[in-house]
């Protein structure tokens, strides 16, 4: 889609094509470590979650440095340049709308293009590292050239979007998704760290 001439694409297809909403990372950064910091006093993020064996009565201890090294990892996006690279955006690329050939790891099909339109590139890195991690969704995001700063501005979205929408889930705002899958979404954004 980075390949899409956007100027003129209205016209050329007759339709309106809409200019997207990107956040404030600044705004949405600080949101996110506010809600993190919530569900770990609310013991509802805990050391099995993120993949630390018990350690029977030391298990406070390394919960507790695990989830200050994860904070850290949306702590330090201070402040990624906002530059913005403008294409054509799906705007809701995630696991269940992206179909992957399980021989070859090809996506075959990206489903719901409804909320389809022009905004910054970096939604889609967003919504890679919700379907196939941080890392692959890098990796993926380099090779079809996107800039560092645009790759960057992807994975913070998705992690500070993916931490606000659990901490809403639980916390009795958020809407009908399942708590499992937010959860893998998070640690998917979180991956590498």
């Amino acid at each position: 889609m980075k390949e899409v001439d956007i100027n003129g694409l209205s016209e050329r297809l007759g339709v309106k094509i809409l200019d997207m909403f990107f956040p404030d990372l600044e705004v949405l950064r600080s949101s996110a470590i506010d809600a993190w910091h919530r569900m770990v006093a609310r013991g509802q993020i805990s050391a099995e979650d993120v993949g630390i064996a018990d350690q029977d009565d030391h298990d406070y201890d390394v919960t507790k440095d695990f989830l200050a090294k994860q904070t850290a990892c949306i702590q330090q996006i201070q402040n990624p340049r906002q530059t913005t690279s403008f294409s054509l955006v799906h705007d809701d690329l995630k696991s269940e709308h992206v179909l992957i050939d399980e021989s070859n790891g090809r996506i075959t099909a990206i489903l719901d293009w409804a909320d389809a339109g022009r905004g910054n590139a970096a939604v889609h890195v967003s919504g890679l590292a919700l379907t196939v991690g941080k890392t692959t969704a890098t990796l993926v995001a380099r090779r079809a050239g996107y800039s560092e700063d645009t790759i960057l501005q992807g994975i913070v979205q998705a992690r500070c979007e993916c931490t606000l929408r659990l901490d809403d889930r639980l916390n009795g705002r958020g809407g009908p998704a399942p708590v499992q899958m937010l959860r893998d979404h998070l640690f998917l954004s979180l991956e590498g760290e």
